[in-house]
């Protein structure tokens, strides 16, 4: 039901309004023959000197302000303006009328703070007015301008409380209305408003957050940007359509302005999406727009990351030394340029000159003792590969090499510039387990290796890391008659095999035929026990041989006891050996029920030692050659997991519905798999 009621004014009004009628009165003003005192009219109420319901006088009345205790002692410190009180939500939808030229006050009460509403004005028989307040009738609310409007306001509740008024348009004749209040969502479905965003420190960029929002926006704002770098804003492990939005804090709207067309993703899908922008400030404002569809909320991993920024200027290039073996340095480019100065060469020396490790187009500049940078040298063999490597094989007539490295992307690129002589090819080189890791290298055919000295009859796994170019991992014991692994890699590889009656293993490592054959590299070998797993909680099923065309496949379980009370952070670790994971589905099954697809059907090698986390910054989709001992993202986020119970049987999936014809001695093989909760 409603009621009636009054809202008092401050008496600081009643006293102006006062002082003013009196001056008006000693000045003579107005027609005083019958000491009548002149009236000043307000809004539903007046101001005079004569005794009335609501005044103030000279004279004691019953509503006077006076020194001694009257029947309405509030009324001394305001006056009254008339409101209509409706209970949220008993009185929803009301129905109500207005007439020509009036302004009607509402109060709703029982709001729930925190929550958003959505008041609107519906049907009205002519133009109204609408205005909400966020103290009653002082402070206007601040409404949503993305879901606001002359009738609507969309807003978050501060209190258990509001106001609001509805006018009648100037020159109308009045109209008839509806008022309704709709409650929207509760806090905890959404994050920030337009005009207080949840902020962030840049400080704290290198963490991700998983956020959430409604079927509406959630706000932020990150603070502590530097002017002039680029910055790289992820929306990860999204569990429905939300989207990223850049936000013009003067209007609430978002803008897209900010955002380079070249590194943005489709904001229309529930996959992955990033924006590379360059900072004009130090602060970024964004929101993340849910799915009008979606009646409860969507949830999403926020990060922001500041890009690599480029290292030395061409008047003051980055010094490193050449020490006679080989130059291995982590470097980084933005959208600019790298200058470097390697002090050490050897003169007349033939060497190599490489960028390995990128997954973006960079270019690589060499100078000879050219410290201006103008007269590359030219290289007897090179190459230029988007996704690889490039490098110059050069032979240098001074003794400072300076190099330069181009970029025009935005996101920037880290990479390992190598300066090293020329590789070679080894051949039969015995290692015994006790010289490990073992820095080798192989030329445009092979090089090849005995590691001896392991347990016999033991699972290892054979690894290659460090690598600056694409090479070719091949192993198998010496009593095998055929390969037992085969490994093509960029960066690292690793597979598995028994190390036979003899506890030998045979490593043969060759550069990529299918990269224009260009010169190998450089690498380290080392040989491990299998299965250095480092989550809480490892198989003891396992291993488990995966059939071939099955749609059911196999399930492996852990039994999880005395884990945390409650999940905040999932990581799964897996060991499957499969020749063809382009047929494979990986999925995690909780102790409540709730499937998580991990992997389906995707191309590349086998997962040794192959982690799934919603914070790595890679997605499986596209991992490809780079599985070994990495973290990924998995297809699916595992945070919706977030908040159950770690305690109780945990299952993993894993099923190769497609049919194969698999021959190898190996075949599909879950060797091991683990789980951490944090």
């Amino acid at each position: 039901m409603y009621k009636n009621t009054h809202l008092k004014i401050p008496q600081r009004l009643q006293i102006i309004i006062g002082v003013l009628a009196l001056i008006f009165i000693l000045t003579g003003c107005g027609d005083t023959s019958n000491n009548e005192q002149p009236i000043i009219e307000t809004t539903e109420t007046t101001e005079t000197t004569e005794t009335t319901e609501t005044t103030e006088t000279t004279e004691t009345t019953e509503t006077t302000e006076t020194s001694e205790t009257s029947e309405t002692s509030e009324t001394s410190e305001t006056s009254e303006i008339a409101y209509i009180e409706l209970n949220y939500p008993t009185d929803f939808s009301y129905i109500d009328t207005i007439e020509a030229n009036v302004e009607k006050f509402y109060k709703i009460n029982n709001l729930t703070v925190g929550s958003r509403y959505q008041l609107t004005i519906k049907n009205p028989s002519e133009p109204v007015l609408l205005n909400v307040f966020r103290d009653l009738f002082i402070t206007d609310i601040q409404c949503d301008p993305n879901y606001s409007s002359d009738h609507t306001c969309n807003f978050v509740s501060e209190n258990s409380n509001i106001g609001f008024s509805v006018a009648s348009a100037y020159g109308y004749i009045g109209s008839n209305f509806d008022i309704e209040l709709t409650h929207l969502s509760d806090a905890d479905h959404f994050e920030g408003t337009w005009y207080k965003p949840l902020i962030r420190n840049i400080t704290d960029s290198e963490k991700s957050y998983i956020s959430i929002v409604d079927n509406y926006n959630s706000y932020y704002q990150f603070i502590g940007l530097e002017p002039g770098r680029n910055y790289t804003i992820r929306y990860d492990g999204k569990t429905d359509h939300a989207s990223l939005l850049f936000l013009d804090l003067s209007s609430g709207k978002p803008i897209h302005k900010d955002c380079n067309p070249d590194t943005r993703t489709n904001i229309t899908s529930n996959k992955d999406e990033a924006c590379t922008f360059k900072a004009n400030s130090s602060k970024l404002s964004l929101i993340a727009k849910g799915n009008s569809y979606n009646p409860d909320n969507s949830k999403f991993i926020m990060t922001l990351t500041p890009e690599p920024l480029p290292e030395g200027n061409i008047l003051t290039p980055l010094s490193l030394i050449y020490t006679g073996d080989l130059l291995d340095y982590n470097a980084s480019i933005d959208d600019t340029n790298s200058y470097y100065h390697v002090k050490g060469i050897e003169i007349g020396n033939e060497y190599m000159i490489r960028l390995s490790g990128k997954n973006l187009p960079i270019s690589l500049n060499i100078y000879d003792g050219d410290d201006s940078f103008s007269n590359p040298v030219l290289c007897s063999t090179s190459a230029y590969n988007k996704t690889t490597t490039d490098y110059c094989i050069t032979t240098l007539n001074t003794s400072d090499l300076y190099i330069k490295v181009n970029s025009s992307i935005p996101q920037g690129v880290r990479y390992t510039l190598n300066v090293s002589n020329v590789p070679k090819d080894e051949h039969n080189i015995i290692i015994p387990i006790v010289n490990l890791p073992y820095s080798g290298q192989v030329d445009y055919f092979s090089s090849t290796y005995v590691v001896n000295g392991l347990d016999a009859d033991r699972l290892y796994v054979a690894e290659i890391t460090d690598v600056n170019s694409i090479l070719s991992l091949i192993a198998w014991d010496d009593e095998s008659s055929y390969v037992s692994c085969r490994f093509l890699t960029r960066i690292s590889g690793g597979c598995l095999l028994n190390s036979g009656p003899n506890g030998n293993i045979n490593i043969r490592v060759e550069p990529s035929v299918s990269d224009n054959n260009e010169p190998g590299g450089t690498f380290k070998i080392n040989v491990k026990p299998a299965f250095l797993f480092t989550t809480d909680f490892i198989s003891e099923d396992t291993p488990i041989i995966v059939p071939d065309d099955s749609n059911t496949g196999i399930n492996s379980q852990i039994y999880v006891t005395d884990a945390v009370a409650k999940i905040s952070n999932i990581t799964i670790e897996i060991f499957l050996a499969h020749g063809y994971t382009s047929d494979v589905n990986i999925q995690l099954i909780s102790p409540e029920g709730v499937t998580i697809p991990l992997v389906s059907h995707i191309h590349g090698s086998e997962y040794t030692n192959t982690k799934f986390n919603d914070y790595a910054k890679t997605n499986i989709n596209n991992s490809s050659l780079l599985r070994y001992n990495n973290t990924f993202r998995p297809i699916s986020p595992l945070h919706i997991l977030n908040g159950g119970d770690a305690n109780g049987i945990w299952t993993l999936n894993i099923a190769d519905d497609t049919y194969s014809n698999r021959t190898d001695a190996l075949g599909g093989m879950l060797h091991q798999w683990g789980i951490s909760f944090q």
